[in-house]
């Protein structure tokens, strides 16, 4: 495994202020790794990472230990060093970090870390996690974006269809049992909305403000 690793510090769910990390995996647990304890120690884990969010702090620390390179064995020596990585990160931080996200934290949160990572890397199926994390992927991938939880049509003939997706994003449409959208979405038709002539659904014009309509009419 190498020893190369990451801290980063989550800042948002698109920011990521990440610096590179050199350290020795540690041997101080290595005559307490048991069979019985740990199973049969051997093959690789997909991903492991451990992290830790300060309480009312605005963002969260990570620390990356792996991406596919790790044996099971080796992870679970370094177990101390690793925690301590996590904690050495809370103690450094402060508002001249990542990029002005960083805050000072108390010492309290630094032995928290410490706790959550030991407790994450005995007990974390990062297996399930690293499967999730591809599959959020895939489905991104798929749409182009996020996709929608559920998406609601209007039919001609005054009623409602969903479309769902599943775990793949893979888009299904189901009728919407009569009268139960009454009293939440109107009939398209009671605002003023025609059926749409190139897909489902329906349009409706859209209402110019007094003001563009003048701009338009002068040319401007």
């Amino acid at each position: 495994m190498s020893n190369k690793r990451m801290h980063v510090c989550v800042v948002s769910r698109n920011e990521w202020c990440v610096s590179n990390k050199r350290r020795n995996v540690g041997e101080e647990l290595i005559g307490q790794l048991k069979v019985g304890v740990f199973g049969i120690i051997m093959g690789n884990y997909p991903y492991v990472w451990v992290e830790y969010w300060p309480v009312n702090s605005t963002h969260a620390h990570q620390l990356i230990i792996s991406t596919g390179d790790a044996a099971i064995s080796e992870v679970m020596v370094g177990i101390e060093g690793y925690a301590e990585e996590l904690s050495e990160s809370i103690i450094r931080c402060n508002e001249d970090r990542h990029k002005g996200h960083g805050r000072s934290h108390p010492p309290e949160e630094a032995e928290k870390a410490y706790k959550a990572a030991v407790a994450q890397l005995f007990d974390r199926d990062f297996e399930a996690e690293t499967l999730e994390m591809k599959r959020k992927q895939r489905v991104f991938k798929k749409w182009g974006g996020q996709p929608p939880a559920a998406l609601l049509l209007p039919t001609q003939d005054h009623g409602w269809q969903t479309i769902i997706t599943n775990q793949e994003g893979d888009p299904a449409m189901y009728p919407v049992r009569p009268g139960i959208l009454d009293d939440i979405a109107p009939d398209p038709r009671e605002v003023g909305a025609k059926p749409d002539e190139e897909g489902l659904g329906f349009r409706r014009k859209r209402k110019l403000k007094a003001e563009t309509k003048l701009k338009r009419l002068r040319g401007t």
